[in-house]
This record gives C-alpha cells, sequence and structure tokens, in this order.
C-alpha cells in the first residue's frame, strides 16, 4: 500500500521534482500525520491522543440559500402520506445537517412498489452531504469479507434490503448501527480501524425485508401505500430539485430538533409491529397465542411446566422438532417475557415451573402461594346448546 501511494505521488509530481516522494519527506514543510480519521464538519487536522490526524471528509459544494424548495417537499408529502413519519424523516435529515459529528443511532427503512420515487432521497442526500459522503451497499455486504467501502462515510444506504432469512444479518448491522469503531478489511491492505456511518438509510420492496425483534431500537419502518407516477412527474422532480437543493440545505439548517435525538429509540410505527410479527418463529407465535388467549387447559394457569408447554405446542401445525427443543423451548419463553422459577417440591415430585403471566407476582411468591396456582384446577366452560328449533317444529 504504501509503495503503491508513493509511486502515484511520484507520477504526479515528476514534471516539478526528480524525486518527488523523497523531497517531499524530508521538507521542513511537509505535514505528517500519525493516521486519518473522518468526522463530519470537523477540522482538516484533529490532534488526538496519537498524534495528529488527517479528517478525511469533504464537504459539500452545495451553497445554502433562503428560498422555495416546494417540489422537494411534496415529494415527501407524497412518500409519507403520514406527517408524524414525514417528520421523523425530515428530522434525521436535518439533524445530519446541524449535526453531522453526532451519529444517529437507529435506521430509516422505507418499504414500497418499485418506481415510486423511493430512490430519490439517496440522490438528495448525495446532493446535499457530498458524493464522497455516501456510501451505497446491497444486502449483506456489511458482513461480507471486505467492508472498507461501507466505513469512513457520513451516510450508508442500502439500495435493496433483503435479509429477512437470516437473523445474523441484523445483528451484524446492528454493530455497525451503534459502535462508533470497527474493524475495516481491504484487499491487501493490513486490518485498521475505522468510523462506522452516522447514519443509514434502506429501501426495500419486500414486506419482510429482515428480521427484527421484539425490542429492537435500530430500525425506523414505514411501508408507503402510493403507487408509481408518471414519468414527467419524475422528470420535473428531479430537474426542480436541482434548483431547489441550496433553499432546502437552508431549510434543514433552520428546523427546530427539539424533539429529535441522535440516541433515542426511533418511533414506533404500525409498519414496524407487523414487520416484527413477521419474523416472529412459528413456535413464538403460536406460544404467545397460547400464553395471551388462555384457552388452552394448561395455559389457564400463570405457572406451568415446559413439559406441558411442549405437548401443547405439538398440537399446533407448522411446529418444527426442533423448536420443541429444550434450549429452543426456553430462549422463546424468555424472549416472550417468561421465567424460569426452578424446581420446587409439589406431591413427592420436583417439577421445572416457568411463570408465563404476571411475572412480577409470582417472582417472588411463597412456595406455598406457587404451589396453590399451579395444582389450581382447570376451569372449563361449557357452551349451552342453542334450542333445536327443527325438533321444536316436529313436536308442534
Amino acid at each position: 500500500m504504501k509503495v503503491r501511494l508513493e509511486r502515484q505521488f511520484n507520477n504526479e509530481h515528476l514534471a516539478e521534482l526528480a524525486r518527488p516522494a523523497r523531497s517531499f519527506l524530508s521538507s521542513k514543510y511537509a505535514c505528517k500525520f500519525e493516521a486519518k480519521d473522518y468526522i463530519p464538519g470537523g477540522n482538516r487536522f484533529v490532534q488526538n491522543d496519537n498524534g495528529l490526524n488527517l479528517n478525511v471528509w469533504m464537504p459539500s459544494n452545495i451553497i445554502s440559500a433562503e428560498g422555495d424548495c416546494s417540489t422537494i417537499h411534496q415529494h415527501f408529502e407524497y412518500i409519507f402520506p403520514d406527517e408524524a413519519v414525514r417528520n421523523h424523516w425530515l428530522n434525521y435529515f436535518a439533524s445530519l445537517v446541524q449535526l453531522p459529528s453526532i451519529k444517529i443511532k437507529h435506521c430509516l427503512l422505507l418499504i414500497g412498489g418499485q418506481g415510486i420515487g423511493k430512490s430519490y432521497f439517496k440522490h438528495l442526500l448525495q446532493d446535499l452531504l457530498g458524493f464522497a459522503n455516501v456510501g451505497l451497499m446491497d444486502s449483506g455486504e456489511w458482513h461480507g469479507n471486505f467492508n472498507a467501502h461501507l466505513l469512513n462515510v457520513q451516510v450508508v444506504v442500502i439500495e435493496e434490503l433483503m435479509a429477512s432469512g437470516r437473523l445474523e444479518a441484523y445483528n451484524e448491522l446492528k454493530r455497525y448501527l451503534s459502535e462508533p469503531f470497527i474493524t475495516a478489511n481491504e484487499k491487501h491492505v493490513v486490518q485498521y480501524t475505522a468510523r462506522t456511518p452516522y447514519a443509514f438509510l434502506a429501501f426495500s420492496n419486500h414486506r419482510k425485508p429482515i428480521l427484527l425483534e421484539n425490542t429492537d431500537r435500530r430500525f425506523h419502518v414505514y411501508h408507503t401505500p402510493v403507487e408509481c407516477q408518471t414519468s414527467e412527474y419524475y422528470d420535473q422532480l428531479f430537474n426542480k430539485s436541482k434548483a431547489e437543493i441550496g433553499a432546502f440545505l437552508f431549510y434543514l439548517e433552520n428546523r427546530d430538533l427539539a424533539n429529535f435525538s441522535p440516541n433515542a429509540c426511533p418511533p414506533m410505527t404500525e409498519h414496524k409491529k407487523e414487520l416484527i410479527n413477521l419474523s416472529t418463529k412459528p413456535s413464538h407465535a403460536a406460544l404467545k397465542d397460547l400464553i395471551e388467549s388462555q384457552e388452552d387447559l394448561p395455559f389457564q394457569k400463570d405457572i406451568i411446566t415446559l413439559g406441558a408447554i411442549r405437548l401443547s405446542l405439538k398440537l399446533k401445525a407448522g411446529i418444527s422438532e426442533r423448536a420443541l427443543e429444550t434450549n429452543n423451548l426456553k430462549e422463546a419463553l424468555l424472549d416472550l417475557g417468561a421465567k424460569p422459577l426452578g424446581q420446587i417440591r409439589i406431591n413427592g415430585s420436583r417439577p421445572s415451573l416457568w411463570i408465563i403471566r404476571n411475572v412480577a407476582k409470582w417472582k417472588n411468591a411463597l412456595n406455598e402461594e406457587i404451589k396453590a396456582e399451579f395444582t389450581r384446577e382447570f376451569k372449563i366452560s361449557l357452551v349451552e346448546p342453542l334450542e333445536d328449533s327443527t325438533s321444536g317444529m316436529l313436536s308442534s
């Protein structure tokens, strides 16, 4: 790498100096850096604990100026008819402008049909922030062998997110969203530490582009209901945006961010709830339904055994034998908020008990109270038969 850079430097300056690289390195005016860093909005030279660093961030050439940016706003209104969602996206963009060196710890995920104008927001960010500050990627690249192109950029745009079959992909992406630094892997270069992106945008045409955990804090999800417009609409949008970009930058610079925190959990949306439900394994979904409905006999009680849970799930369609293994059942119960009570002696045996409901009530309960709940008789509701209108007609 060093040899390659020296050769490139020599080739560029041979006309001025006989031995450019050596002349530069021996000059008392040459500025030498210990490492490079990436700090949007920061000074070119950064003094860190390890010495003087070069900030490789480069500002956009867009000039901010007050003016009309109604075309850009109209596309936001078109894609995001939900005002709360639209305001969150505008705040997100404004934070990238007003607080460029503050990492936003969640990703904006926009789901919608092909050709509706989702990718416009990628081009908008490239204009606002500068092309060099916006990285582009496909699904899965963040957990590939080489990731240097995804680091030391302000925003990464995932142009088509599709990792619905792998929870590992979600967990790996969470590292990029939450951690400030990560190891960079680049071909023919020794590994080094680099900054993760300060923000993420993701687009998808799929209803379930990624698996989300119940407690996810890293994604804001919106599924736009709009359909594709005419080609004239998009031609006008891109053409007018070029003239309005300076005014839109001015608008973002002056937008009130009092209700936006880069570190906070993103607002919950109905579409995110739907995606979480779609991400749930069949065994988790069936178990959640059994606990909440309280219809199956064992699940009427707050405290039952793992064996009773397994027997009930066996009767449900689509539940694999692997899902019924002890470790997987325990994991599913813990995900749903259930808590293990351990073994408690009851009538000469020591069953392993689980609290599946009202955990706060039972986790500190006395053993006698726990035994009483576990041995409580089931309540079987009998449905009274409707009056047989046919037999009534015959008797009359």
